[in-house]
């Protein structure tokens, strides 16, 4: 079998189904010639969405390591407005591969991604750079990279984040529980994260925060710094080494200019693939994953590491969007 030499491709779709699966959600399904290729790895794996241009059209940008440098090289209006997803699923059966990604809705202030999927139809046409499955090396691409002994999470987000965090409760195995903090602007969002049998089975502790629009986030950071303890099952927030902390002043964190710089850190990733390295010494019980909003993030990581004494190796955040701010 011919082993691909490219670790990501470019995968042409196409819209077979639209749903409206919630107040806040558009799902889009999307199929297309190759897409058995893809590599589904779930939790919070993060593919590049292309959607059309202002002519309609999305340009030929190859199909190897070079797509990136041809987007850059494209004139403003034929460039293809890009943008960064998570997966909600993938199947691959007798009738074809089949993607499915859930577009958060932003009526007042929609995005090219956001406007797009409002008006998606069956047949409808974008496309996916997403790892290819005949690659041999490392093509993962996710920030849920937590210690190998780690089974206490505390997971927070806006509603963006919320197809990650589905991927990431999917994932845990039963010995694991996990404190969930949500911002949404409708609490029926949060039945996306269909997470019903993780709280059953009392392993999952759910908050949902209504969002105030005036400041996105505030909601997320009262919450966080209000917990008596960060990690689910902790017998005290002061013990220390149950929540995988160190003395606060040896955490000490250099500022990130958040309008300048993208507030973005994954400890055990591999900087050079952005996959999970092959050595990880890290070791925790608990483990935190942030994301959303960049200011709310900034501040609940200050929090966690600077005064909560979390070692700041325990704790991954993204703060993947800035209001006001388009993707690069």
């Amino acid at each position: 079998m011919l082993v691909s030499t490219s670790a990501y491709r470019l995968f042409d779709v196409v819209v077979t189904e639209v749903h409206r699966p919630s107040p806040g959600f558009v799902r889009v399904v999307l199929t297309g010639p190759g897409l058995e290729r893809f590599r589904f790895i779930g939790t919070d794996q993060r593919v590049k969405i292309l959607l059309p241009n202002e002519r309609g059209v999305i340009p030929p940008l190859g199909d190897g390591d070079g797509w990136y440098q041809a987007w850059c090289a494209l004139a403003d209006e034929d460039r293809p407005p890009m943008r960064t997803y998570t997966p909600r699923a993938f199947q691959r059966d007798a009738q074809g591969a089949r993607l499915t990604v859930d577009f958060a809705r932003h009526a007042a202030d929609p995005g090219p991604a956001s406007a797009w999927a409002e008006q998606a139809v069956v047949g409808d046409a974008m496309a996916i750079l997403g790892p290819d499955a005949e690659h041999s090396g490392p093509n993962t691409a996710v920030g849920w990279i937590p210690p190998r002994n780690a089974r206490r999470f505390l997971i927070v987000g806006d509603d963006t984040a919320i197809p990650a965090i589905a991927g990431i409760l999917a994932s845990l195995d039963r010995t694991a529980c996990a404190r969930v903090i949500l911002e949404v602007g409708d609490a029926a969002d949060a039945a996306l994260l269909d997470a019903d049998e993780l709280r059953a089975d009392g392993r999952l502790e759910l908050t949902v925060l209504e969002r105030d629009e005036s400041d996105r986030g505030a909601a997320l950071v009262s919450a966080v710094r209000a917990l008596g303890d960060v990690f689910p099952g902790d017998a005290s927030p002061d013990d220390a080494s149950r929540d995988g902390a160190r003395d606060a002043p040896s955490a000490e964190l250099q500022e990130i200019d958040i309008d300048r710089e993208i507030l973005w850190e994954v400890p055990g990733m591999d900087a050079a693939t952005g996959a999970p390295l092959a050595s990880d010494a890290r070791r925790s019980e608990g483990y935190a994953w942030l994301a959303g909003e960049a200011g709310a993030i900034r501040a609940i990581r200050r929090h966690l590491v600077s005064e909560r004494g979390i070692d700041r190796q325990s704790v991954a955040f993204m703060g993947y969007w800035r209001r006001g701010r388009a993707e690069n």
